[in-house]
C-alpha cells in the first residue's frame, strides 16, 4: 500500500522531530559536562583564594603571591571560556527547540489532514455501501410487489 502525500510529509516531520530530540539530548549531555567543569573551576578558584589568604598571613614572599594571582587569573579566564561555551550551547538548544516545535506542528498538521482525508474516504465508502444496500432492498421489494399483483 502506498502512502499518501500527507503520510509522507508527516513521517518526514517526525524524522525532523526525532533528529531535533537526539540533538537536544546531546546538547544536554554537553551542558552537564560544562556545568561540571565550571564547578571544578569554581572550587579551584576558591582553593586558590584560601591559599592566598594563608600565604598572606604567613608573610611569604611576593613572588609566591604573584604566582597565585596568575593562577587565579588563569582560572578566571577558563571560567569565562566555559561561560562562553555555555551561552553558545543555550543558543543551539533554543534553535533546536524552535526546529522541534516547527517539525511537531508540521507533523500534527499533516496527520490531521490525513485523518480528514481518511474520514472522507470512509464516509464515501459508507455512502456507497448504503446506496448498494438501498438498491438491493428496493429491487427485492419491487420484485415482491410485482409478484403479489
Amino acid at each position: 500500500m502506498s502512502l499518501s502525500p500527507h503520510q509522507v510529509l508527516a513521517r518526514l516531520a517526525d524524522n525532523e522531530r526525532t533528529k531535533a530530540q537526539e540533538a537536544l539530548a546531546s546538547l544536554g549531555r554537553q551542558r552537564q559536562v560544562l556545568q561540571q567543569r565550571r564547578g571544578e573551576v569554581e572550587v579551584a578558584m576558591q582553593q586558590l583564594l584560601v591559599q592566598r589568604d594563608a600565604t598572606l598571613k604567613a608573610g611569604t614572599e611576593a613572588s609566591m603571591l604573584l604566582m597565585m594571582e596568575v593562577a587565579k587569573r588563569e582560572q578566571q579566564l577558563y571560567l569565562l571560556q566555559i561561560e562562553s561555551e555555555m551561552n553558545e550551547l543555550y543558543e543551539s538548544e533554543a534553535a533546536l527547540i524552535r526546529d522541534w516545535v516547527a517539525a511537531n506542528q508540521k507533523h500534527d498538521s499533516h496527520d490531521k489532514m490525513q485523518q480528514t482525508l481518511d474520514k472522507k474516504v470512509l464516509k464515501a465508502k459508507d455512502v456507497h455501501s448504503q446506496k448498494q444496500m438501498d438498491d438491493i432492498f428496493a429491487a427485492k421489494y419491487a420484485g415482491e410487489g410485482s409478484a403479489h399483483e
